[in-house]
C-alpha cells in the first residue's frame, strides 16, 4: 500500500515539474561570443555577446550563470537599453527590454568585471581556466571564445587550453587565444590560458585536493598562530622593561599602481563627487554614448548605438556620414566625430542607475556609481603605495599640460580634447587652461564631443575655446540637478598605513584565500523565464 502511495506521489511530482517545465519558455542561443581580458591586478574583464531566439514565448528574460558570487560590477545593455539585473548569488536574472515572443531575436551585451581569478600553475607560470555561460535545456549554435593576456605577455609564452587554440596571436600589442564551438544541451567549454608570473599580482593558490588536507592545514595554521601570538606577547612583555621607542614598521609594497583611468584617479586624489560626476560625463560623451542637453541643473538624453542607428549626420554642420567606422572625419565641414566607444563598468552602471527617463540625473543611482567606482579603486590599490601612485597621477597631469604647449596650436586643440578628462582632475584646471589657450590664434574646428557636451557650434580661437569649456564645466561641478550632501559616504576614503620614507602595506600572500579551477568557471544560465 505505501509503494503505491509512493508512485503516486513520484507521478504527481514527475507531471508537476513536467507542466512547469512546458510553462516556462523555451530559446535557444544563437550566438555566445565571449572575450576575456586578463587584468595585471588577476580580475578578468568579461564580455558577453549574446544573440537570443525564443522559440516558444512569451519570454520575459534569462537566468545568466557568473564566474563567482563576488564580481565587483556588472551591467547588461540591449542596444541602447540599460536593462534591469538582479545578482542571485551566482547568477544574474536578466530582465528583457521588452518580452519576447515566439520567433523574436533578442541581443545582449553583458560586463563583468571578476577579481581574483589567475591561480598558481606549474612551477614558474600561472593561468587561468573558465567556462564560458552554458545552459542546461539549450543549445548553443556557435560559442566563441577568445582570451587576452595581460600587457607584456608574449605569444611565444602564451600556453592554452584546449590545444591547438584554433587561433592565436598578437593583437594591438597583447597575445590572446581564440576558440569556436557548438554546444548542444549541458555541455560546457572548458578553456584557459597560462603565462610566467610576474605579468600579474594577486595570484591565488590552488585548492587543496582532498577536505582531509584541509583540515590538517588548518589545524596547522591554528597551532602556528597560537605559537606566533604566545612568543609575540612574551616579546611585548619582554620589551616593556625597556626604555621605550616609536615603533616603526617597513614592509615591502607592489609600488605604483599606473592602470587606473582618469575617474578611478580623480577618486584616488580626493576629487570632489561633483567633479568625479563631471569626468563620468565627459567620458559618456566623448565616447558618443551620451549629449548634455542642458546646464544648471545637468540634463542628457542617451543617444542610440550604432547597432541601432540607422543613419548618421555630423552634429556640427548635419551632413550625411557613412558610419563605418567609430572616428570619422565630415567630408563638408571636417569635423571630427566619434559614433560609439567602449564604456568602463562605472559608465554603464551611470546609464543604467544615474540617469532619470527625464534625462535629469538620479541621486540615489548616482551614489551607486561612486561607491563602485571607490570600492573598484580600492581593491585595485590593496598591496601598493598610495603615496607614490598619487604621485605619479598628479606628474602624469603636470605631464599633460607640458605636451599641450610644446604642440602646435592646431594640434594642441586635438590633444585638449583627448587628455581633457585627465586635466579636468587638476584643482588648478582654470588658470592653467586659459593660460594654455590665451595666445592661440589658431582657428577651433568643433568635433561630436564638442557640441554633445552641450557647447556652441562655430569656429573659436583659443581664449574663446577656453571660455566656453571652462563654463560648461563649471556649470556642471557647480549644480549637477543633485544633492552635495545626499552623496555623503559614496566616496569611501582609501586609508593605507605609512612608515617613515617607505609603504606600508599588506603583504600580497598574506591575502591569498584558496581555489580550485572550479571556483574560476561559471555555472549553468539555468533557462529563462
Amino acid at each position: 500500500m505505501k509503494k503505491r502511495y509512493g508512485l503516486i506521489l513520484a507521478g504527481i511530482i514527475f507531471l508537476f515539474l513536467g507542466i512547469s517545465f512546458a510553462n516556462g519558455p523555451e530559446f535557444v542561443i544563437k550566438e555566445e561570443n565571449v572575450e576575456i581580458t586578463v587584468q595585471n591586478d588577476s580580475s578578468l574583464d568579461i564580455w558577453y555577446f549574446l544573440t537570443i531566439e525564443t522559440t516558444s514565448g512569451p519570454q520575459r528574460g534569462i537566468y545568466f550563470g557568473i564566474p563567482k558570487d563576488e564580481i565587483t560590477d556588472y551591467s547588461v545593455t540591449s542596444g541602447n537599453t540599460m536593462l534591469d539585473v538582479e545578482k542571485q548569488g551566482k547568477r544574474l536574472k536578466i530582465y528583457f527590454p521588452e518580452i519576447a515572443n515566439t520567433g523574436d531575436i533578442t541581443k545582449l551585451k553583458i560586463h563583468l568585471i571578476v577579481p581574483d581569478m589567475v591561480y598558481k600553475d606549474v612551477e614558474g607560470r600561472v593561468g587561468v581556466e573558465f567556462i564560458p555561460a552554458y545552459w542546461d535545456y539549450q543549445d548553443v549554435n556557435i560559442l566563441r571564445v577568445k582570451f587576452i593576456a595581460p600587457e607584456g605577455v608574449s605569444k611565444e609564452e602564451l600556453g592554452c587550453k584546449p590545444v591547438p587554440a584554433d587561433n592565436f596571436g598578437e593583437e594591438n600589442g597583447r597575445a590572446f587565444a581564440y576558440w569556436e564551438r557548438t554546444l548542444s544541451k549541458g555541455e560546457r567549454f572548458d578553456c584557459g590560458i597560462s603565462f610566467p608570473e610576474g605579468y600579474v599580482t594577486n595570484v591565488l593558490e590552488k585548492k587543496p585536493e582532498s577536505d582531509n588536507l584541509s583540515i590538517i592545514i588548518g589545524i596547522l595554521f591554528i597551532l602556528v598562530t597560537f605559537i606566533v601570538v604566545a612568543y609575540t606577547l612574551y616579546r611585548v612583555l619582554k620589551a616593556a622593561k625597556k626604555m621605550y621607542k616609536d615603533p616603526t614598521m617597513h614592509m615591502e609594497s607592489l609600488g605604483v599602481r599606473k592602470d587606473l583611468d582618469n575617474a578611478e584617479a580623480a577618486v584616488l586624489l580626493g576629487a570632489h563627487p561633483f567633479k568625479i560626476i563631471n569626468i563620468i560625463l565627459f567620458g559618456l560623451v566623448k565616447k558618443g554614448r551620451i549629449r548634455i542637453l542642458q546646464w544648471n541643473p545637468v540634463k542628457v538624453e542617451i543617444l542610440p548605438t550604432r547597432e541601432e542607428q540607422k543613419t548618421y549626420h555630423c552634429p556640427n554642420c548635419g551632413a550625411p556620414m557613412k558610419g563605418e567606422s567609430e572616428i570619422e572625419y565630415c567630408e563638408y565641414c571636417g569635423c571630427e566625430v566619434v559614433l560609439e566607444g567602449k564604456t568602463f563598468y562605472y559608465e554603464n552602471q551611470f546609464l543604467l542607475k544615474g540617469i532619470k527617463e527625464d534625462g535629469t540625473l538620479d541621486v540615489d543611482g548616482v551614489k551607486i556609481v561612486l561607491k563602485s567606482l571607490s570600492r573598484n579603486v580600492d581593491r585595485k590599490m590593496k598591496g601598493y603605495c598610495r603615496r607614490d601612485t598619487e604621485k605619479y597621477y598628479k606628474e602624469k597631469i603636470e605631464k599633460f599640460w607640458g605636451e599641450l604647449k610644446n604642440v602646435s596650436p592646431e594640434e594642441r586643440y586635438r590633444l585638449f580634447g583627448e587628455k581633457a578628462g585627465w586635466l579636468m582632475i587638476d584643482d588648478k584646471f582654470d588658470d592653467k587652461f586659459g593660460s594654455t589657450f590665451k595666445d592661440v590664434d589658431a582657428t577651433f574646428r568643433p568635433t561630436s564631443w564638442w557640441i554633445w557636451y552641450n557647447l556652441p557650434k562655430g569656429s573659436y580661437k583659443g581664449k574663446e575655446f577656453a571660455k566656453n569649456f571652462g563654463k560648461g564645466k563649471k556649470s556642471i561641478e557647480k549644480n549637477p540637478g543633485i544633492s552635495a550632501k545626499k552623496l555623503a559616504g559614496a566616496i569611501t576614503p582609501i586609508v593605507i598605513a605609512h612608515s617613515g620614507k617607505s609603504c606600508v602595506c599588506a603583504c600580497v600572500s598574506c591575502a591569498c584565500a584558496c581555489a580550485c579551477v572550479s571556483c574560476a568557471c561559471a555555472c549553468a544560465g539555468g533557462g529563462g523565464f
